[in-house]
């Protein structure tokens, strides 16, 4: 007996089995349907500000007050270190007297909202109490003893 693919049709000649080429409805309805998934997890990172953007903000946000509070400690009296964030420049700076006045600038990410607010350090690190709200992360609290922190 002759295999199956080469058996004899009725109405037509000998008939050939061979796969058919493309693909199938159900191949192309997955294909679909993974490319809908992955498309509804990656579109939110091109249309707003990234989550790493927000943490990146908040650490260098962290780093400048830990900054501002060594340099003052550093300095000693009369040093009158300042910590500023302006959410205008998208910026936070440093500035301190060594002689002439100085300033650190720290760029922040454009899309990245934070409230202004200006922390005075005293020659002990002290600072007043007050919190920097970055969108999309967490706040920053700066403690009276100096201590920045996420909160």
């Amino acid at each position: 007996m002759p295999p199956f693919f080469m058996m004899k049709d009725k109405h037509q000649g000998f008939t050939s089995r061979r796969p058919t080429k493309g693909f199938t409805l159900v191949e192309l309805v997955v294909v679909l349907l993974i490319v809908g998934i992955l498309a509804a997890y990656a579109m939110p990172r091109f249309l707003g500000p990234d989550a790493s953007e927000a943490i990146s903000a908040r650490d260098t946000i962290l780093m400048a007050a830990r900054r501002a509070q060594q340099l003052a400690m550093n300095q000693g009296s009369g040093a009158g270190v300042q910590l500023a964030s302006d959410n205008t420049a998208h910026e936070v700076r440093i500035t301190y007297t060594d002689g002439t006045l100085q300033q650190l600038r720290y760029s922040l990410p454009a899309g990245i909202a934070i409230t202004t607010v200006t922390v005075n350090y005293d020659a002990l690190g002290n600072a007043s109490p007050v919190t920097i709200t970055i969108t999309g992360s967490d706040n920053v609290c700066i403690e009276a003893t100096g201590y920045a922190h996420r909160c």
